[in-house]
């Protein structure tokens, strides 16, 4: 049963979010293909796949036919998924109140699986150049008073916001942190989902547009939403803050950076002054990446 370069494409893509317990639509898969190619193409593809029994479609999602069990509680998963964009898009406003926000995106379990109803909201947070962990203090300080943040090691936090990465738009570029081979990674920076950013999301990408060579049909939906002080008390915040500057960005960088470092393993984290980031160990990706090419191999037969 021959496959076209196409088709091999569309599996791998499946494969990998099927392990993240999602099917795809067509402009999904067109989206995450590492093949330039049309999204007509893409369907056309999938549905041959589907008579070449690889290939399980219900209501125009399409998965691996090893993981057709997907569809049991997909529904469910996507309900829940909807219910925490909403909750996430009420919590936008305070974000940006928040003094050197300049972008808020979603990640992890809502932009690149399908959560479930213990799973918490992961955001990435953009900051203003050399203002991240001056930034970082205030934003998690707010949401732990209100009881919005996720408290440091507690298994299960639903509904709770997850502060785990912060990048400042002078070094957004997340490629130098890249393995060789590392789909993790890959999928992972291709799936965020801008809330708000406008200019800030614009630069991000143009400093990321590396993902091109590895998703040559990915489209960012970004937002004319700029990320300024709702209020003139919080654009004064920002403006008593500068005159401190970069002494109190060096000792919030220090201090909380030394606390967090102490809290995680090296492999884990990233704490430079312009990024702050928790990320799965590069043990862990790498072997992602050997389970992967190993499963792929078995579809591709």
């Amino acid at each position: 049963m021959k496959l076209t370069k196409l088709q091999k494409e569309i599996i791998k893509t499946l494969l990998f979010f099927n392990l993240h317990k999602r099917p795809l639509n067509p402009k999904e898969v067109h989206q995450y293909a590492n093949i330039k190619s049309q999204e007509s193409h893409v369907f056309l593809a999938l549905l041959d796949l589907c008579r070449k029994n690889k290939v399980i479609e219900k209501n125009q999602y399409f998965t691996l036919r090893k993981y057709q069990g997907l569809f049991k509680t997909f529904y469910q998963r996507l309900k829940i998924k909807q219910d925490l964009e909403n909750k996430t898009r009420k919590f936008i406003w305070l974000i940006r109140l928040m003094p050197f926000v300049r972008a808020v995106m979603l990640a992890n379990s809502l932009t690149m699986g399908l959560p479930n109803k213990n799973s918490d909201i992961d955001l990435v947070v953009l900051c203003k150049k050399n203002r991240l962990w001056t930034c970082r203090f205030f934003l998690t300080g707010i949401l732990t008073m209100l009881g919005h943040k996720r408290a440091k090691n507690v298994k299960t936090a639903p509904g709770k916001l997850c502060l785990s990465y912060y990048l400042s738009l002078k070094e957004s570029n997340l490629k130098p942190w890249r393995l060789k081979n590392d789909p993790l990674m890959d999928y992972w920076l291709a799936t965020f989902r801008p809330l708000t950013g406008g200019k800030a999301i614009e630069l991000f990408y143009s400093q990321n547009v590396w993902l091109g060579d590895f998703f040559p049909n990915l489209k960012i939906e970004t937002t004319n939403q700029k990320v300024k002080p709702l209020s003139f008390g919080a654009f004064l915040l920002e403006k008593t803050l500068d005159l401190f500057g970069d002494r109190l960005e060096n000792f919030l960088f220090k201090s909380q950076s030394a606390k967090i470092k102490a809290k995680n393993k090296p492999d884990t984290l990233i704490a430079t002054q312009n990024i702050c980031r928790l990320l799965k160990p590069d043990n862990y990706r790498f072997k992602f990446a050997k389970k992967f090419q190993k499963e792929l191999k078995k579809f591709l037969k």
